[in-house]
C-alpha cells in the first residue's frame, strides 16, 4: 500500500503532534479482535480466513489491500506496555499474584494498539498520506537506536525463542508504520478548532453546604426532616447575612451533609447549559450549583438554592486563575480531538474484514515479572550501538542473535521505550 512501508509480497491481495493527545493514548480505542468469529458490539466485521504465515497474528482487510500485524510486532508493543503498567503501578506490579488477570487486559491492549497503527496506514494509503524521505529515515534512526539499547533479555523476548525471530527491518518497519499512523492521525484531527476562550476554559472555585432532603439511595427523606433541612439552611443563611463571625468553612464542618464541599467547575463545551464539575459532567445537583457559583463575585456568598440532593448554600472562592485556564484549554481541545478521531475511525472499520489467529495468539504472552526490571534496557533507556544490536548498520540480521547490550531486565518503559523514545523525537520536531 502507498506509504506504508511494508514490502511484503503475498498470493493474497495486494499489501494493502503539535496535537494535544499523544497517538499512543488514543490506539486502544480500538476493540481487540476476535478469533473466527464476531462477538457482540464488535464495530468491525470478522471474517474466517486462512493462509496465515507462522508470523501472522492478525490480517485486517479493506476493499482492495491487505495489511497483516506479526508476532514480532506485537511483543515490541507489549515490551513496551509491560513497562508502562509498571511504572504507574509500581516495579514488581505483575510478581503479585492478585495482579494476573491485568495480564489478560494488558494483552488484549497491546493488539488493540497494533490493530489501531495497522488501520491508520490503511487509511493513510487510501487517501496518499505518505511519509517523506527525511521522515523513514527518521523512523529508521529511531528504530536503531531503539534495537542498540536492547538487553540481552529484551532480545530474547522479542525473539520469540523460535518462529523467524526479530530483524532489525521489522522494528524499522514498526517505527515507520507508527509515524505514518501518527501522520494520518494528525490528518484525522486538523479540522478541530484550537481556539478556545478564556470565558469558555475558565475554571472557578467554589465552596457549598448541602443541607440534604434526600437519603443515600436517593428516595425522598420523611417530610419533618426536609422541613429541618429548609430551616437549618435559613439558620445558616441568616447567620452569613447578619456576619456573626464564623467562617465559611466553620459554617461547613458545622452544617454541611457531604463530605466533599469544594468544587473546581467550568462550562461544559460540548453540552449546552451543562458543567464539568470536579471532572464529572454537572447533575440535577450540580448544575444548579454551578449555575449559582457562575453568577458570584470572589468571596461573595449565594442565597439558598435548591437541588436534586437538598438545599445548597455556595460561595464563590476564585472566579479566574490564569493556570487553571490555560491548562484546561488544553484540555478542551484535547477532547475535542478524541471525539473527532474516535468519530473518524468508527466510521472507517465499518468497512473493514479482520482476523485474529488464536493458535499463535494463544502462544504470545507478556515478558515474565522476573525479567521487567531495573530500566537500563531499551525500553528504559540503555547503552549500546546499532552495531552491536543489529550485527552492523542497515542490515537484516536476526536481533535476538547478536550480542546483548547489557544484563538488564525487561519491561520499564522509561524515557526511551517504543513509544516514548518517538514521542520524545516528536517533540523535538515540534519544538524545533
Amino acid at each position: 500500500m502507498a506509504g506504508s512501508g511494508d514490502g511484503r509480497q503475498s498470493n493474497r491481495s495486494g499489501i494493502k503532534r503539535a496535537a494535544a493527545l499523544t497517538l499512543a493514548l488514543l490506539l486502544a480505542a480500538g476493540t481487540a479482535l476476535t478469533g473466527c468469529g464476531s462477538s457482540p458490539g464488535a464495530k468491525r466485521r470478522v471474517v474466517l480466513t486462512s493462509g496465515f504465515t507462522e508470523d501472522d497474528v492478525f490480517t485486517i482487510n479493506a476493499s482492495q489491500e491487505t495489511l497483516y500485524g506479526t508476532a514480532p510486532e506485537l511483543r515490541i508493543y507489549l515490551l513496551d506496555l509491560a513497562g508502562e503498567y509498571e511504572d504507574i503501578l509500581g516495579s514488581g506490579f505483575w510478581n503479585d499474584a492478585a495482579n494476573q488477570p491485568v495480564r489478560g487486559h494488558a494483552r488484549e491492549e497491546a493488539l488493540a494498539r497494533l490493530v489501531r497503527v495497522k488501520e491508520l496506514n490503511l487509511m493513510a494509503g487510501e487517501q496518499g498520506v505518505t511519509l517523506t524521505d527525511a521522515e523513514r529515515a527518521a523512523a529508521d534512526s529511531l528504530a536503531d537506536d531503539y534495537i542498540a539499547a536492547l538487553t540481552k533479555e529484551e532480545k530474547t523476548y522479542l525473539s520469540g525463542g523460535q518462529i523467524t525471530g526479530l530483524s532489525a527491518e521489522e522494528v524499522r518497519l514498526c517505527y515507520r508504520q507508527y509515524m505514518l499512523a501518527d501522520r494520518m492521525y494528525d490528518q484525522i484531527i486538523s479540522p478541530v478548532d484550537t481556539e478556545i476562550s478564556d470565558d469558555e476554559a475558565r475554571i472557578l472555585t467554589a465552596e457549598s453546604i448541602l443541607f440534604r432532603t434526600v437519603n443515600d439511595d436517593g428516595t425522598p427523606k420523611s417530610e419533618a426532616d426536609q422541613k429541618k433541612a429548609a430551616q437549618r439552611a435559613k439558620e445558616c443563611l441568616h447567620r452569613i447575612q447578619i456576619g456573626d463571625g464564623t467562617t465559611f468553612d466553620a459554617l461547613i464542618s458545622e452544617y454541611s451533609d457531604s463530605d466533599v464541599n469544594t468544587f473546581k467547575i467550568c462550562r461544559n463545551g460540548q453540552v449546552e447549559n451543562s458543567y464539568l464539575v470536579n471532572g464529572e459532567v454537572s447533575d440535577g445537583d450540580t448544575t444548579p450549583l454551578a449555575e449559582a457559583a457562575y453568577q458570584l463575585a470572589e468571596n461573595e456568598k449565594s442565597g439558598i438554592i435548591e437541588t436534586s440532593l437538598g438545599y445548597r448554600i455556595v460561595k464563590c472562592i476564585t472566579t479566574f486563575d490564569r493556570a487553571e485556564t490555560d491548562a484546561n484549554k488544553k484540555a478542551i481541545v484535547a477532547r475535542r480531538q478524541a471525539e473527532t478521531f474516535d468519530k473518524a475511525m468508527q466510521a472507517y472499520e465499518q468497512n473493514l474484514d479482520v482476523d485474529r489467529n488464536d493458535a499463535l495468539w494463544d502462544k504470545i504472552t507478556l515478558p515474565e515479572s522476573d525479567v521487567s526490571g531495573d530500566g537500563s534496557g531499551a525500553a528504559a533507556g540503555g547503552t549500546g550501538t546499532a552495531a552491536e544490536a543489529s550485527g552492523a548498520s542497515g542490515t537484516d540480521s536476526a536481533i535476538g542473535t547478536t550480542q546483548d547490550s547489557g544484563e538488564a531486565d525487561i519491561g520499564t518503559a522509561g524515557a526511551q521505550g517504543f513509544f516514548a523514545r518517538y514521542d520524545a523525537w516528536k517533540a523535538a520536531q515540534t519544538e524545533g
